[in-house]
């Protein structure tokens, strides 16, 4: 058995109509050139109908359709540079998985932080109106005191660390 796709030379020196038919198909369809079946079907039946030739026809030549599935067979394992593609594809699509992790910690990462400075504002904000609030308490102390002194009022102040001396409390 010849274990290669048929040439010009091979379908030229076939004789019998129906085999010619077959070798050409088979040839058209080994270099992904088929005329009646979509590109890339590669079963005996894609093979007849390529053929135009009953499918039976095919079982009445058993050399031809050994090669055609010894050939189909062999076009489909991996070339070198694609055996070499499938790993680059591969080593890629880890990469490819590997960085969409971390984009997706990074933006989890990235909402806790801007959650935080949410916080943060918050806080500052508090403490803003805290200190504003202590502000204005002072200032109306203060301007108690100066309308005291205005006054000539002296009443006795008791700082606080004395009170208890004075009783006081």
């Amino acid at each position: 058995m010849k274990a290669t796709v048929p040439s010009n030379k091979d379908i030229d020196s076939e004789n019998v109509p129906a085999r010619k038919a077959v070798l050409s198909a088979m040839q058209r369809m080994l270099s992904g050139q088929p005329k009646r079946v979509v590109a890339g079907a590669m079963t005996v039946t894609d093979l007849a109908k390529e053929a135009d030739v009953p499918r039976q026809a095919l079982y009445r030549m058993p050399d031809l359709k050994q090669r055609f599935e010894f050939l189909r067979d062999k076009s489909q394992q991996p070339t070198a540079n694609e055996a070499k593609a499938q790993t680059r594809i591969a080593k890629l699509t880890d990469e490819v998985q590997r960085l969409q992790s971390l984009q997706l910690r990074t933006q989890k990462s990235a909402l806790q932080w801007k959650d935080l400075s949410l916080l943060m504002e918050r806080v500052v904000n508090v403490l803003q109106e805290e200190l504003r609030l202590e502000q204005v308490k002072s200032e109306r102390l203060v301007n108690r005191l100066r309308q005291v002194d205005r006054n000539g009022i002296h009443e006795v102040v008791v700082p606080i660390r004395n009170r208890a001396d004075r009783g006081h409390l």
